[in-house]
């Protein structure tokens, strides 16, 4: 993954957390696939390695996810177009600010009943983390879990690396850096509010000059 350094994440795990749907990519004999699937660290542990998954049964993909597969899961956060007309100190160039996370590593299925009863808990348990009634698998229909079993193939990813960029308007001048987050705000496109209160919480490195 290509990231210059003023640009590197100092916390991915943070993206990957925060924006755990993720596009999984793989190879095979046929090319590359990939797969719009939400993932998560197995635990909450700050040392956790290890993220689980699952995808239809039917998915052509599955035949990549064997053991010892590499693959490459891409978090994508909020992102937005930055206009040069917000500028008022050279380059005066257009660009697109971003959060997103590269997570590597390899796969280990998870695919007897228990295994996969084990992962659509951890998946249920934090989707719903921010209800204060959450939904749980025994809340389904008695039998329907059990049903649906079959229909699912789930693995797990030993993470091999984790890396990401936070492209925010770093090189900047201070007054071009609050212009950006005056005109997102002012805009409020979809992902806007999100990249100026992300450009509002970090903690900026001095202005790099880009010349």
């Amino acid at each position: 993954m290509y990231i210059p350094d003023y640009y590197r994440a100092e916390a991915p795990r943070k993206t990957v957390d925060n924006y755990p749907f993720a596009t999984l990519i793989t190879s095979g004999k046929d090319g590359s696939s990939a797969t719009a699937v939400p993932l998560y660290f197995k635990s909450d542990g700050l040392d956790e390695n290890i993220i689980v998954g699952h995808i239809s049964a039917q998915n052509p993909q599955v035949e990549n996810l064997i053991d010892g597969a590499s693959v490459l899961a891409v978090h994508t956060g909020p992102h937005s177009y930055i206009s040069a007309s917000w500028y008022k100190t050279p380059p005066l160039i257009p660009t697109w600010n971003y959060l997103i996370a590269h997570v590597r590593g390899t796969i280990r299925t998870q695919n007897s009943e228990e295994e996969k009863r084990s992962i659509l808990l951890r998946t249920a348990e934090c989707a719903e983390i921010w209800n204060p009634q959450p939904w749980s698998l025994a809340d389904a229909a008695p039998g329907e879990v059990d049903r649906l079993l079959k229909y699912i193939y789930a693995f797990e990813i030993d993470v091999q690396s984790i890396e990401g960029a936070d492209k925010l308007s770093q090189p900047r001048t201070d007054e071009d850096f609050q212009r950006v987050i005056t005109e997102l705000e002012k805009r409020n496109l979809p992902g806007d509010a999100a990249v100026a209160n992300c450009m509002r919480q970090m903690d900026r490195s001095p202005t790099i000059d880009t010349k």
